[in-house]
C-alpha cells in the first residue's frame, strides 16, 4: 500500500514537470505547485512526494480522498504541453516531445506495487465439520453444487469429528452463500444419505493456524491448572496425614534462666547428672509413643484395607446379581418380541393376502375404464384433426393474403429508400460544400491572425530591442555620473587637505613666531 494507507485508485503518479518548476526551487517549489494545481480535482490526504535522483526524472506522488479526483486529474493533465510561449517560438511551432508533455497516472508507485507483489495470497477455503463417516467425496461435491461445483477437496483429520473437510469453490465470490445456507443446516434424507448437520465457515491456512495455536495455548494453561490442582491437594493430603504419623508432642526444651550467659558459676558434676536422668525418662518416653502411634497407625490401615476390601467384594456380587437379572430380563423381553414379531408376521401374511385380492379387482375395473377412455379418446382425437386441417386451411388462405399485401408494401418501403437516399446524398453534398467553404473561411480567418500575432510580435521585439538599448545607455550614464562623482569627491578632500595643510603651516609659523617674541621679552 502507499504512505498513507489510500488504495491504488486514489493515487497519482506524476512526471515531466516545467523547467521554470525544476530551475525556481527544486522539490519544495514543486510540491507547493502540484499542491495548489491538485487541488481544484479534489481533496489532497497527507503531503505530496517528490523523489529527485540522479540519472532519472523527477517523480511526484499524491493521495486523493476519493477515486473520482484521481480519474479526472489524469484526464485533464496527462499529455498536456507544458512548454512556455517563448520556449515554443524558440522550437519554431514544432510539436512537443514526449518529455515536454504532462505525464500522469492512476496507481502506486513501482516499488510499492513491487512490495505488494512480494506478498503471498492467502488462499480462502470453506472448511466443513459435522458430516458423518459414512459420506463420501462424491456425496460432499454433491452437496455443494449449487454453489458452482467444487475445485478442490482436501480430508483433514480432527479429534471430535474424526476427519473435516476443506473445500475450494470454482466460484469465490458463492462462498459467503454457500456459509449462510448450509451452516447449522440439516443435510441428507436418511435413507440414501446419511442425515447429518453441518457446520461450514470461510477461513485460510493463516486463520486457521492462528486458531491452532490458541487451542494449544488453552490446552497448555487448562493442563497446568490441572497440574497445580493436583500438586494443591498432594501437598495438602501430605500435611494432613503428617500430624498422625507423629502421634506424639515434642517434649518442651529446658527453660534459659541465665547461666549461660556467665551471671553464675556452673554447678557441679554432681547436679548435671541428677538434671540428665530426668530428660533421658522423657526422651524414653517420646520414643515409646512415638513407636505406639506408629503401630495404632499400620493398624488402622490394615483394618481400612480390610473393610475396603470387604466393601469391593460386596459390590462384585452386587454387580453380578444385577447382571444375572438383567441377562434374564433380556431373555424373557426377546422371547416375548420373538412370539410379538410371529404373531404380527401372520397378521401381515393375512392382510396382504386380502389386499392382494383387493388390487386384482381394482386392476379389472382400472383396464375396463381405460378402454373405454381410449375409445373416447380415439373419437375426440379424429374430430380435433378434422377441426385442425380446416382451420389450417384458412390459415394457409389468410397467409397468401397476407404476403400478398406484405410484397405490395415492401415495395412501397423500397421506392420511399430510394428517394430518401437521394435526398440524403443531395444533403450530404450541399453539407460537404457548405464544410468546405466555412474551412476555407476559417483558413483565411487563421491566416491573418498569424500574419497580424507575426506583426504585433516584430513590433514588440523592435520595441524590446529598443527598451533593452535605452536600458544599456542609461547604465552608462549611471557609470558616468558615478565617475564624475567620485572624481569631484577626489578633488573636494584634496583641496579640504590642502586647506588644513595651510592652516596648520600657518599656525605653526605663529607659534614660532610667539615663541621668538617671548624668547626676546626674557632676555
Amino acid at each position: 500500500m502507499a504512505a498513507n494507507g489510500a488504495s491504488a485508485d486514489c493515487a497519482l503518479i506524476m512526471r515531466n514537470f516545467p523547467k521554470s518548476w525544476m530551475a525556481t526551487g527544486g522539490g519544495n517549489e514543486i510540491e507547493a505547485k502540484l499542491r495548489k494545481l491538485l487541488s481544484t480535482f479534489g481533496l489532497l490526504t497527507g503531503p505530496l512526494e517528490v523523489t529527485t535522483n540522479p540519472g532519472e526524472p523527477t517523480t511526484a506522488f499524491a493521495t486523493f480522498t476519493e477515486a473520482d479526483a484521481a480519474a479526472r486529474a489524469v484526464k485533464a493533465l496527462h499529455g498536456v504541453d507544458m512548454r512556455t510561449a517563448r520556449e515554443k517560438r524558440e522550437a519554431g511551432g514544432r510539436a512537443p516531445l514526449e518529455e515536454e508533455k504532462f505525464w500522469a497516472k492512476v496507481g502506486l508507485p513501482p516499488s510499492q506495487e513491487q512490495s505488494e507483489d512480494k506478498e503471498e495470497p492467502q488462499e480462502t477455503y470453506l472448511l466443513v465439520e459435522g458430516f458423518p463417516t459414512s459420506w463420501t467425496e462424491a456425496q460432499l461435491r454433491m452437496t455443494f453444487l449449487a454453489f458452482g461445483g467444487v475445485e478442490r477437496l482436501t480430508y483433514v483429520p480432527d479429534k471430535r469429528y474424526g476427519r473435516i473437510a476443506r473445500i475450494v469453490l470454482k466460484d469465490p465470490s458463492e462462498m459467503k452463500r454457500a456459509v449462510k445456507e448450509m451452516d447449522n443446516a440439516k443435510v441428507g434424507d436418511g435413507d440414501v444419505i446419511e442425515e447429518c448437520t453441518l457446520s461450514v465457515k470461510v477461513t485460510s491456512a493463516a486463520v486457521q493456524k492462528k486458531e491452532e495455536e490458541l487451542r494449544k495455548k488453552q490446552e497448555e494453561k487448562a493442563a497446568r491448572k490441572l497440574y497445580r490442582a493436583d500438586v494443591r491437594k498432594r501437598r495438602e493430603e501430605k500435611k494432613a496425614k503428617q500430624p498422625k504419623e507423629d502421634g506424639s508432642e515434642v517434649p518442651p526444651a529446658p527453660a534459659d534462666d541465665g547461666n549461660s550467659r556467665g551471671e553464675e558459676p556452673p554447678p557441679p558434676p554432681d547436679e548435671e547428672e541428677e538434671k540428665e536422668e530426668p530428660a533421658k525418662a522423657a526422651r524414653a518416653k517420646g520414643k515409646a509413643r512415638k513407636e505406639a502411634a506408629r503401630k495404632a497407625a499400620a493398624r488402622f490401615e490394615e483394618e481400612e484395607k480390610e473393610q475396603e476390601e470387604l466393601r469391593r467384594q460386596q459390590e462384585e456380587e452386587e454387580l453380578a446379581a444385577r447382571a444375572y437379572a438383567e441377562a434374564k430380563a433380556e431373555q424373557q423381553r426377546k422371547a416375548e418380541e420373538e412370539a410379538n414379531a410371529e404373531e404380527k408376521r401372520k397378521a401381515d401374511e393375512a392382510k396382504k393376502a386380502a389386499a392382494a385380492a383387493a388390487y386384482q379387482e381394482q386392476l379389472r375395473l382400472k383396464a375396463q375404464a381405460a378402454a373405454e377412455r381410449r375409445e373416447k379418446e380415439a373419437a375426440l382425437r379424429e374430430a380435433e384433426r378434422q377441426r385442425r386441417e380446416e382451420k389450417k386451411r384458412v390459415w394457409e388462405t389468410h397467409r397468401m393474403r397476407t404476403e400478398e399485401e406484405r410484397q405490395r408494401r415492401e415495395e412501397k418501403r423500397k421506392k420511399a429508400e430510394e428517394e430518401r437516399i437521394k435526398r440524403e446524398e443531395e444533403e450530404r453534398i450541399r453539407r460537404a460544400e457548405a464544410r468546405a467553404e466555412a474551412e476555407r473561411k476559417r483558413e483565411e480567418e487563421r491566416q491573418r491572425k498569424e500574419e497580424k500575432m507575426r506583426k504585433f510580435e516584430e513590433s514588440r521585439m523592435r520595441r524590446e530591442e529598443v527598451r533593452t538599448r535605452n536600458e544599456i545607455q542609461r547604465e552608462q550614464w549611471e557609470e558616468e555620473c558615478m565617475r564624475r562623482e567620485e572624481k569631484l569627491q577626489r578633488w573636494v578632500d584634496e583641496q579640504m587637505r590642502i586647506a588644513a595643510e595651510k592652516k596648520r603651516k600657518q599656525e605653526e609659523e605663529r607659534r614660532k613666531k610667539h615663541e621668538e617674541e617671548m624668547r626676546k621679552w626674557e632676555e
